[in-house]
C-alpha cells in the first residue's frame, strides 16, 4: 500500500488529471472476451466468438438460447463491491472501506441471448464495476467509481462480397443496437466527511439512459495468408462523458474503453492443424473515433481448440490471463487466471485473481 500512495503522490505533483481504470470485462462481452482481454475480434467463428466482433455474425451458424455469467471469483473486494451497488449506503459499510486495501475492483456481466440465423438477441440485466482507491494515509480518503448497467442488445451482421465481386477478400459487417439503462457513481470523501454528511449523500447516484450502436468489419485477406484485419467503433454517440471539472484531480476514478466512445483496430490469423485449432489476433484500442492510438492497452489474443477443451490466454502491458474452457452441448464452464493493473501505471505490483464463468445453452 505504501509503494502505491508514494507513486500517486509523486505522479500528482506534475498531473493533474484522472486516474484511469480499465477492466477486461466488458458490457455485452462473455468468458472469452475476458479470457482474452477482448483480444478476439478476428477468431474463428462459433456462438461466443460473436461478442468479440458483431461483424462475425455475418459467417455465424449458431441458434439457441443461451444463459451466461462471468465475473470475479475470489476476494473481499466482491462483497464489497456487490454492497456498494446493490445494498443501501450505511456508515458502517462506508467505515469497512477504509479498512480494505488500497485499491480493490469488483466486476460481473450476466445474458440471456437468442440466436437465429439472421440476429441475436440479448438481455443483460446486470452489468456491475466497483473501484475504489484509498489514499493519503495520514487523513485517509477514498475515491470510487460505481457502475451498474441493463442492456437489451440486437446484433446482425451480413457479407459485403457481392460488392466487390473479388475471389482475394472475404469482407463482414455488423453491428449492435444497444438500448440501456445505467446507474452511475464517482465519489470522493474522507472518513472525516461522516461527522457532517450523511452516508447515502457520500456516495450519490445517477441514472442514465439510451441508444449506443456499435459497428464492426472484418475482411479475410486470401492472398495474403488468409490475414484476417477489423475495424469496430464502440458506444457511438454514449451520453456517458467524463466530467472535466472532475477529471482535473488525481485522484479522481475515470472508467475507459468501457462506456465511452472508443475504437479497436484488430489484426489475426487462424490455424488449423491435425491437434486443434489455433486463433492469434493482435488488438489495438484507440480513443473516441481512432484518434489517439492506446499502446499500453494493446493486447495479444490467444486461443487453443482441441475438440470440447480451449486454453485461452492474452498479454499486454496491464493484463495476463490464462484459462481454460470447457464445452459441451448444453454446459460451458471456464476459469480464467489474471494478473491485472486496472489502475496501470498508478499500481506498483499486478494484484492475482480469478475469472469464473457460466454458460448454459438452451
Amino acid at each position: 500500500m505504501f509503494k502505491l500512495i508514494i507513486g500517486l503522490m509523486a505522479f500528482s505533483v506534475c498531473n493533474l488529471h484522472a486516474i484511469e481504470v480499465t477492466h477486461i470485462v466488458s458490457p455485452g462481452g462473455n468468458f472469452l472476451t475476458t479470457s482474452t482481454a477482448r483480444s478476439c475480434s478476428t477468431f474463428s467463428v462459433d456462438r461466443d466468438s460473436v461478442s468479440c466482433n458483431p461483424a462475425l455474425y455475418a459467417l455465424s451458424q449458431a441458434q439457441g438460447l443461451q444463459l451466461s455469467i462471468v465475473g470475479k471469483a475470489e476476494g473481499s473486494s466482491i462483497d464489497t463491491g456487490k454492497k456498494l451497488i446493490f445494498e443501501p449506503i450505511t456508515e458502517s459499510l462506508i467505515k469497512d472501506l477504509f479498512q480494505k486495501n488500497s485499491y480493490n475492483s469488483f466486476s460481473f456481466n450476466s445474458s440471456i441471448s437468442f440466436f437465429t440465423p439472421y440476429f441475436k438477441l440479448s438481455y443483460s440485466p446486470y452489468f456491475a464495476l466497483a473501484d475504489i482507491l484509498i489514499f493519503n494515509p495520514a487523513f485517509p480518503e477514498i475515491s470510487l467509481a460505481l457502475t451498474n448497467r441493463s442492456t437489451l442488445s440486437l446484433t446482425s451482421g451480413f457479407s459485403l462480397n457481392p460488392l466487390f465481386n473479388s475471389k482475394s477478400i472475404d469482407l463482414n459487417f455488423g453491428y449492435t443496437l444497444n438500448f440501456y439503462q445505467q446507474t452511475i457513481s464517482q465519489s470522493r470523501f474522507s472518513l472525516f466527511d461522516l461527522s457532517s454528511t450523511k452516508p447515502d449523500q457520500l456516495i450519490k447516484f445517477t441514472d442514465k439512459k439510451g441508444i449506443t450502436p456499435d459497428l464492426g468489419t472484418l475482411l479475410e485477406l486470401k492472398d495474403l495468408y488468409s490475414l484476417k484485419i477489423s475495424a469496430q467503433i464502440k458506444n457511438i454517440a454514449t451520453k456517458y462523458k467524463i466530467n472535466e471539472e472532475r477529471a482535473a484531480s488525481a485522484y479522481y476514478l475515470e472508467h475507459k474503453y468501457i462506456f465511452e466512445t472508443y475504437s479497436q483496430l484488430g489484426i489475426g490469423k487462424n490455424f488449423q492443424t491435425q491437434y486443434g485449432g489455433v486463433n492469434f489476433n493482435i488488438e489495438g484500442f484507440f480513443e473516441s473515433y481512432y484518434k489517439s492510438f492506446d499502446f499500453s492497452r494493446t493486447t495479444v489474443g490467444l486461443r487453443y481448440d482441441l475438440g470440447l477443451f480451449a486454453l485461452l490466454s492474452s498479454i499486454s502491458k496491464n493484463y495476463r490471463t490464462f484459462g481454460m474452457h470447457f464445452l459441451s452441448q448444453n454446459f460451458d464452464v471456464g476459469l480464467t487466471y489474471i494478473s491485472e493493473k486496472n489502475i496501470g501505471r498508478y499500481q506498483q505490483n499486478f494484484d492475482n485473481g480469478a475469472y469464473l464463468g457460466v454458460d448454459f445453452n438452451l
